[in-house]
């Protein structure tokens, strides 16, 4: 990292006030920029900007360090690159995600159209910042809010099953948003990761059906399985689609059920010295 500040776009998201925790607990000051009002009680070395990234005049007002990380969509992040003055020497990370990849053919086409707004804001940042860092994180994880594990967590909590379709032995690598954010600063300070993009997965690999043990096992629920053909999985998932509960269920996480969804992590790892941790789900 060249210089002592970094700008930090979505400081209040998940992984982003990750970042800004761990960027405070390095020594660094940070320009943090959110939708949200400043919280009270932060550190003197982080200034705060409240702007909707959308606006060019709340853009304008954002002041830039030598290095940027961005947890924002990444085709928002590659709009608000398009008004900065032109600057090759200064460091940008970027979050897009994995399902740039694994949702390209999905059968459902709204995954289809997020996996093409990843691939697309990705490839127009390239173009614009040829030096860009572009991290894809696979499932994130790490305590409430985080709209994966805790969806999990707090299902199993109100029903005595959890529906299976197909094998459920699809493979899964989730990744803890503590560990992004260390991966974050730590490829901003790497040479060696300008200009890269790296897939960013938990240490360990297992199955879907697993996953979802140990999720239970954390939270003291009982689970059991039920095993449901895709077929029915689909025609139930149509007839309980007008009930409130159910609605927005996605068909295209049904069908990923049994497909394995792995990632090599080695770059990264020689590269800045990404170490992640295995799966630790917790308490919700």
């Amino acid at each position: 990292m060249t210089a002592n500040t970094v700008t930090l776009l979505g400081a209040t998201g998940f992984v982003g006030g990750r970042i800004l925790r761990t960027l405070v607990q390095q020594g660094f000051k940070v320009e943090a920029v959110s939708r949200q009002l400043r919280p009270p009680g932060l550190s003197p070395n982080i200034g705060w900007t409240r702007a909707n990234l959308n606006d060019a005049g709340d853009v304008a007002k954002i002041s830039w360090s030598e290095t940027v990380i961005s947890t924002v969509f990444v085709a928002m992040t590659a709009q608000v690159v398009e008004q900065w003055s032109p600057d090759p020497s200064r460091r940008l990370v970027a979050f897009s995600s994995t399902s740039a990849l694994t949702k390209s053919n999905s059968s459902e086409s709204a995954d289809r159209d997020i996996s093409a707004q990843l691939r697309e804001g990705e490839a127009r940042l390239r173009e614009l910042h040829p030096n860009v860092t572009i991290l894809r994180p696979t499932m994130i994880y790490g305590g409430p809010g985080d709209r994966n594990v805790e969806r999990v967590a707090r299902q199993l909590q109100k029903f005595s099953f959890f529906p299976l379709v197909g094998s459920g032995m699809g493979l899964r690598q989730p990744v803890h948003a503590d560990d992004l954010a260390t991966a974050a600063v730590l490829a901003a300070r790497s040479s060696l990761a300008s200009g890269k993009a790296y897939n960013l997965a938990g240490s360990e690999v297992l199955p879907f059906r697993q996953m979802i043990q140990r999720i239970g096992t954390a939270n003291n629920s009982t689970v059991r399985f039920v095993s449901i053909p895709l077929p029915a999985a689909r025609t139930a998932l149509l007839l309980l689609s007008p009930f409130p509960r159910f609605r927005g269920l996605p068909l295209g996480s049904l069908e990923r059920m049994s497909k394995d969804l792995v990632f090599d992590t080695f770059e990264a790892n020689q590269d800045f010295g990404y170490a992640p941790r295995t799966f630790e789900p917790t308490a919700y």
